[in-house]
């Protein structure tokens, strides 16, 4: 540019301007489970251009690169003509390169964005189950064992468990080896708590198979059986997998005499001998003792200690209600009612033995429970 005054006189400023393209910027967000075999959604929509020459989205330019050592084909991308997003699926875990270029409608060309996405294994489930060790065959129920079973598998990753297949064996020949015998299948229906009733005495083994449904969204076509994670307890060991069912001892009982009869379990914990509460319910027991005798109710009373937590959780099937003192994982006693109300195996109490680990029957059947009538009642003292 150049000015003059009034006088002539002149002076010239010189600058360069430099005309650049409208050069557009690439930019992308992913949403999903970054897992294999999930679904994961590139969104390239933020990505911008100019005012006089905006982006075609039609002409972005996507690359999926996998780590080292994992084929291509692990990468599945949705057909779509829309090349605003991607929907992706990875096939196997590792560190992916996403790169992502766009053009405006004049057709230059933005930098390559790019981002690394860390894809995480799919673990398989973790199978286990629970179950009382001894049984006895119930009287009441045509002389059948009730083996209740509960599911403890789990997903270390979240995802569901979708199937449960339940299945046994029965050591016929009691020789003490399961493999010469064939599996049965008790339940595949994902009944986490089945029942198996048998009057066959003897020992039954149990193996518990779980499979696992995804958690989070998936791509259907590129999901196959071979992608679906499972377990099983093959790995348990026999003695926690096995349950043996026995008799109980017989009865004689030559009173005459007609009265009410009922069991009470008086279980106390954390008390020391020198305590006052427990000097006065050693003292009171005895008075109590005769005051039921007095009004002709025939208690066989049992005195139990406990240590820790005596949590009480209850659980029912169709023919009993469990009751689990002092947890479900590892109870120290167990009481089982018959629904039915039956003067024989109206309840059972199991106590865990300290030296074994497994759960005796201590007070056999002998109460009559009535569920609408209240006969024969059940008390469970705790303290």
């Amino acid at each position: 540019m150049t000015v003059k005054d009034r006088f002539g006189l002149t002076d010239t400023a010189t600058k360069t301007i430099e005309i650049k393209p409208a050069v557009p910027t690439a930019f992308f967000r992913w949403t999903g489970t970054p897992k294999e075999n999930r679904k994961v959604i590139f969104d390239s929509s933020e990505s911008y251009g100019s005012d006089r020459y905006p982006l075609d989205f039609s002409r972005n330019q996507w690359e999926f690169i996998p780590p080292t050592g994992v084929p291509a084909n692990a990468i599945k991308i949705v057909t779509s003509p829309d090349l605003k997003t991607r929907q992706v699926l990875f096939k196997e875990p590792g560190d992916y390169r996403v790169r992502l270029a766009v053009k405006n409608t004049k057709g230059t060309i933005s930098e390559w964005y790019e981002q690394v996405v860390t894809v995480y294994p799919d673990q398989p489930p973790v199978a286990d189950f629970y179950t009382i060790k001894t049984i006895t065959r119930d009287p009441a129920n045509a002389n059948k064992a009730a083996i209740a079973l509960m599911d403890r598998s789990y997903s270390p990753d979240g995802d569901v468990i979708s199937q449960r297949v339940w299945k046994y064996r029965y050591d016929s020949n009691n020789d003490g080896r399961f493999s010469d015998e064939t599996w049965v299948t008790l339940e595949n229906a994902n009944n986490p708590t089945p029942v198996l009733y048998t009057n066959q005495v003897g020992k039954y083994e149990f193996r518990l198979s779980v499979e696992e449904s995804f958690g989070e969204e998936t791509i259907l076509e590129f999901i196959s059986s071979a992608d679906m994670r499972t377990g099983d307890t093959s790995a348990k060991p026999l003695a926690d997998r096995t349950v043996e069912v026995i008799n109980l001892g017989p009865v004689v009982n030559f009173d005459v005499i007609k009265k009410k009869k009922a069991d009470i379990l008086f279980v106390t914990g954390k008390l020391d001998s020198r305590d006052a509460k427990y000097s006065s319910f050693q003292g009171n027991l005895a008075a109590f003792r005769n005051i039921l005798s007095a009004n002709s109710i025939d208690a066989n009373i049992i005195q139990a200690d406990a240590t820790g937590s005596m949590e009480v959780t209850s659980r029912e099937d169709s023919s009993y209600l469990y009751y689990y003192i002092g947890g479900t994982v590892e109870p120290k006693y167990v009481v089982r009612v018959n629904k039915s109300g039956s003067n024989t195996g109206g309840m059972i109490i199991y106590r865990r033995e300290v030296s074994t680990g497994n759960l005796v029957g201590i007070i056999p059947s002998r109460t009559t429970v009535s569920r609408s009538t209240g006969s024969g009642p059940i008390c469970l003292w705790m303290t």
